[in-house]
């Protein structure tokens, strides 16, 4: 018993010498050998084992130093120390039990080359070669549980470079560890991580998770922090991609749950928190700078089985400040403050998204949109509030469409805007007031003034698919300055910039729905205008003040008339009043307008007049009244011009003046009130490419005076209801100078005009026909010599020796022997002989016209003024008219 107790003794000591030989020495030793082969074979990489320990009592296992190597020859995978304690009485309970997983310094390096390969797809290769199928059917499976008691990792580094970008990507990670303990892959069983990844120059990711494998389910938080978001971005961006971005670090937090049930996945995210100081988005020439980024998301909840589905509420992004940037228009639009708020957005397209966005701007101007939408079927309903948006910042994009400069412009509104799409119809339905206040507008691409408004009140403004209502326009305090240049430009000119021409292209005529429109009212209240003209010296200059008016009824029916009123004081005494009646929509097919304007100072428009008469204004005062009514296109105007006391000035040297006395055309106009009372008619097509109104005013005007002052007696005659212009002048007979009685009634229509114009003067030019005044003057004296020869009591023999006697005696008796014929016509031959010795001189000649004059003018003083009667001193010689036996003096037309 003793020997069988010592056999047995040793027996027991040879196998534990033997176990503790194997345990120790050779199973260590042969796996440190093997295990390079192992992977060779299996993954044909080279690898290396410093060595492996193996504790056969403890079953304990440390290895050293395992290197993998990758197909460059360079670290892979590299650990300096494993530990494994494994608890071996659990296998009898299916358990495989780990008290103690040790790793320390662990390294682990992936590169991708230039060809986009990285340095473990090899290995992928040669397990994808060598995977086989293992076909299990019918063999029950040995579950086992895996428990780990502690997991400790430390001094883990990953390394991870990418050489096949432009700019290489390089991610180093700082020692990362992990203490975990309780790590049971059984069911309901939670097992918590909590570990940080630090890499030197990417950022930091904080992660905190408990999870559970059966049934899987993984919950817990992830942080974020001092990402480069410059570095990742660069890295994925795509080729195609035209944008950059320029961001600082971005931090992310959030709480996390992930659960699967069968097919169905549940991912739950909940106070998502991203903070990111600065971003810029970069698309040339455009920059969105975004600074102080905060946003938070409440929940998220997502699950995907067969179909996708999620849910996300209370979304609230605040941002401290937002840039636009516009390198082309070297234009920066400037935001502060904007929050959002947004609710309910899910998968479920029948419901109710909410948002709430508030954007301020640095001039305290706010805008905030309550947002409620529907995906299916589209609904969009807008609450959209503006205050005091200044528009100057804008004034960039304007200019795409109109050279104006901004200085300065606020706008505000409240409006509602609703879009819908039903059977792929779009409704857009918008409501709104707004206003629009302290306007100032400059024409950019010349410098000069257009508009200065108070404020511009809207109200009731309704659209809805291509109909435009509004209810009232109102205007408060405009300004508008209006110059014409002294090149004939206006500071309204270029207003639409030039754009380059280009290639027409034929299209498609598409059939587009008519645009209704319908403005109520449009009023305009306490309103000035300057009007500055350069085009004349010195510059004239006007003012309108206490401008008042409205615009009734702007419409495209075109049945539906609109009425514009307008009223004004110019140069603040001299009221104008508008009133037009059109179709504004088709304005040549009918309008009437009147427009009257009183008491406006003549010396005021002397820069005209002495452009266009060559004279200045001294004093003087003009009212118009002009109607204009437009029937298809055809114009027909009737123009009254009245001028009250009118008064020239010094004389202006000027090329455009009328060639014609304009002293006497006021004469002839003004009456004896001092009033000129014009009517000026004026037809034309419009239609008609050479037709202008205000060069055809101008024309008629000239016309007008040209014609008045070319056939004064024509106009004098015809303004007291005579036809034609007898009354020029005056017939005498032969040798005489008294007025016959036929001729007086013209002196009496003299008489009769220039009482109505009293600033005229009749000039009479004193006259007389060589020849026949001659002839009959020697007759005369012939008479006067020898009264005889009319006397009736003496017969004809006593009278013809009578004449015989003096013949003789004056001519000798041979001529009277000469003389042929009757006594009847020796008896003539005589008389004519001896008128004809008879001599007249030229200053009885001008005698006989000065008496012409004399008696004209002592006939018309009875009635005028004689300083208005010159008789002209000047003796004129006059033409025989072959159609009477008179002499004809002629009058002329002076003016005061």
């Amino acid at each position: 018993m003793k020997n069988l107790l010592t056999v047995f003794t040793k027996i027991i000591c040879a196998l534990v010498i033997i176990y503790s030989v194997i345990g120790f020495i050779i199973l260590p030793y042969f796996v440190q050998f093997y295990i390079p082969t192992i992977i060779k074979k299996t993954i044909h990489t080279d690898s290396y084992v410093d060595s492996i320990h193996f504790n056969p009592f403890t079953f304990t296992v440390r290895v050293s130093n395992i290197m993998i190597k990758d197909q460059n020859q360079k670290n892979l995978l590299f650990f300096e120390k494993l530990k494994v304690n494994l608890d071996p009485f659990n296998l009898l309970k299916n358990e495989i039990k780990l008290d103690t997983i040790e790793l320390d310094n662990l390294k682990l390096s992936i590169d991708i080359n230039k060809e986009k390969i990285t340095n473990f797809q090899y290995i992928l290769d040669t397990l994808n070669t060598n995977d086989t199928a293992t076909d299990t059917k019918g063999e029950k499976q040995n579950n086992f549980l895996l428990k780990i008691g502690t997991l400790h990792l430390s001094n883990i580094h990953f390394s991870f470079e990418d050489y096949s970008k432009k700019t290489p990507f390089i991610v180093h990670s700082k020692p990362i560890n992990l203490y975990t303990t309780d790590i049971q892959i059984k069911q309901n069983h939670t097992n918590k991580f909590d570990f940080i990844i630090d890499t030197q120059n990417t950022g930091k990711i904080a992660l905190s998770s408990n999870i559970v494998v059966e049934p899987l389910s993984l919950e817990g938080k992830v942080g974020l922090s001092d990402i480069d978001v410059n570095k990742i971005f660069n890295y994925i961006k795509p080729s195609t991609l035209t944008f950059d971005i320029d961001s600082q670090p971005l931090n992310l937090s959030l709480d996390y749950k992930y659960s699967k049930k069968d097919t169905k996945q549940n991912i739950e995210l909940s106070d998502i928190n991203l903070q990111l100081e600065n971003f810029s988005y970069l698309q040339d020439p455009f920059i969105i700078q975004i600074d102080n980024l905060q946003h938070n998301t409440k929940t998220a909840n997502l699950q995907i089985n067969e179909k996708f589905t999620y849910q996300i509420a209370n979304i609230d992004t605040k941002i401290k400040t937002i840039k636009f940037i516009d390198n082309q228009k070297n234009s920066t639009l400037s935001f502060d403050s904007f929050a959002n708020i947004t609710e309910n957005i899910s998968d479920k397209k029948e419901e109710t998204i909410k948002s709430i966005q508030t954007l301020n701007t640095p001039d305290s101007g706010t805008i905030q949109a309550n947002i409620k939408a529907i995906q299916e079927p589209l609904q969009l309903d807008i609450a959209l509030n503006t205050k005091n948006i200044a528009i100057k910042p804008y004034e960039p994009y304007v200019q795409e469409f109109a050279n104006l400069k901004i200085n300065s412009g606020f706008f505000s509104n409240d409006a509602k805007l609703k879009l819908s799409n039903e059977n792929n119809q779009t409704n857009i339905t918008l409501q709104t007031n707004a206003n629009i206040n302290k306007i100032d507008i400059l024409n950019s691409s010349n410098k000069q003034q257009l508009l200065k408004v108070n404020a511009i009140d809207i109200t009731n403004l309704k659209y809805q698919n291509d109909a435009l209502f509004i209810k009232k326009v109102k205007i408060d305090k405009p300004y508008i300055y209006f110059a014409l240049n002294d090149n004939n430009t206006t500071n309204f000119s270029n207003l639409v910039p030039q754009k380059k021409e280009e290639k027409k292209t034929t299209k498609s005529k598409k059939k587009t729905q008519k645009f209704n429109y319908d403005i109520e009212t449009i009023s305009i209240y306490s309103g000035n205008s300057l009007f500055e003209d350069y085009t004349v010296l010195p510059m004239f200059s006007s003012k309108d003040t206490k401008i008042a008016g409205d615009i009734h009824s702007i419409s495209s029916d075109e049945t539906k008339p609109t009425i514009i009123t307008h009223s004004s004081i110019i140069d603040n005494y001299a009221p104008l009043l508008v009133n037009t009646k059109m179709i504004i929509s088709n304005p040549m097919e009918a309008l009437k307008s009147s427009i009257k304007v009183e008491n406006i100072d003549l010396p005021s428009l002397s820069s005209y007049s002495g452009k266009f008469i060559g004279q200045k204004i001294a004093n003087g005062k003009l009212s118009l009244t002009l109607d204009h009514e437009i029937k298809k296109s055809q114009l027909k105007t009737t123009n009254n011009i009245k001028i009250k006391d009118i008064e020239l000035g010094e004389t202006v040297e000027s090329k455009d003046a009328i060639d014609a006395p304009i002293g006497l055309a006021i004469a002839l106009l003004e009456d004896s009130d001092g009033y000129i009372d014009l009517d000026i008619p004026i037809d034309g097509d419009i239609n008609n490419p050479n037709f202008h109104i205000s060069d055809v005013i101008l024309d008629v005007i000239t016309n007008t005076i040209v014609g008045i002052v070319s056939a004064p007696f024509k106009f004098l005659a015809m303004m007291i209801g005579l036809d034609g212009d007898d009354i020029s002048k005056l017939e005498f007979n032969y040798g005489s100078a008294t007025i016959n009685v036929t001729q007086k009634e013209k002196l009496d229509n003299i008489i009769k005009a220039f009482t109505q114009r009293p600033n005229l003067k009749l000039q009479i030019n004193s006259t007389y026909l060589q020849k026949e005044d001659t002839q009959a003057l020697q007759k005369i004296k012939l008479e006067e010599k020898y009264p005889f020869i009319l006397s009736s009591k003496e017969n004809f023999d006593d009278v013809y020796k009578k004449i015989q006697a003096i013949f003789i005696k004056q001519f000798k008796e041979k001529s009277y022997n000469s003389l042929e014929g009757e006594k009847e016509a020796k008896y003539k031959v005589m008389i004519n002989k001896l008128q004809n010795n008879i001599q007249i001189t030229k200053k009885d000649l001008d005698t006989l016209a000065l008496q012409r004059g004399k008696n004209i003018k002592a006939y018309l003083v009875t009635k005028l003024d004689p300083s208005r009667i010159i008789i002209n001193k000047e003796i004129q010689t006059s033409t025989k008219d072959l159609k009477i036996s008179k002499v004809l003096l002629l009058f002329e037309i002076l003016a005061k």
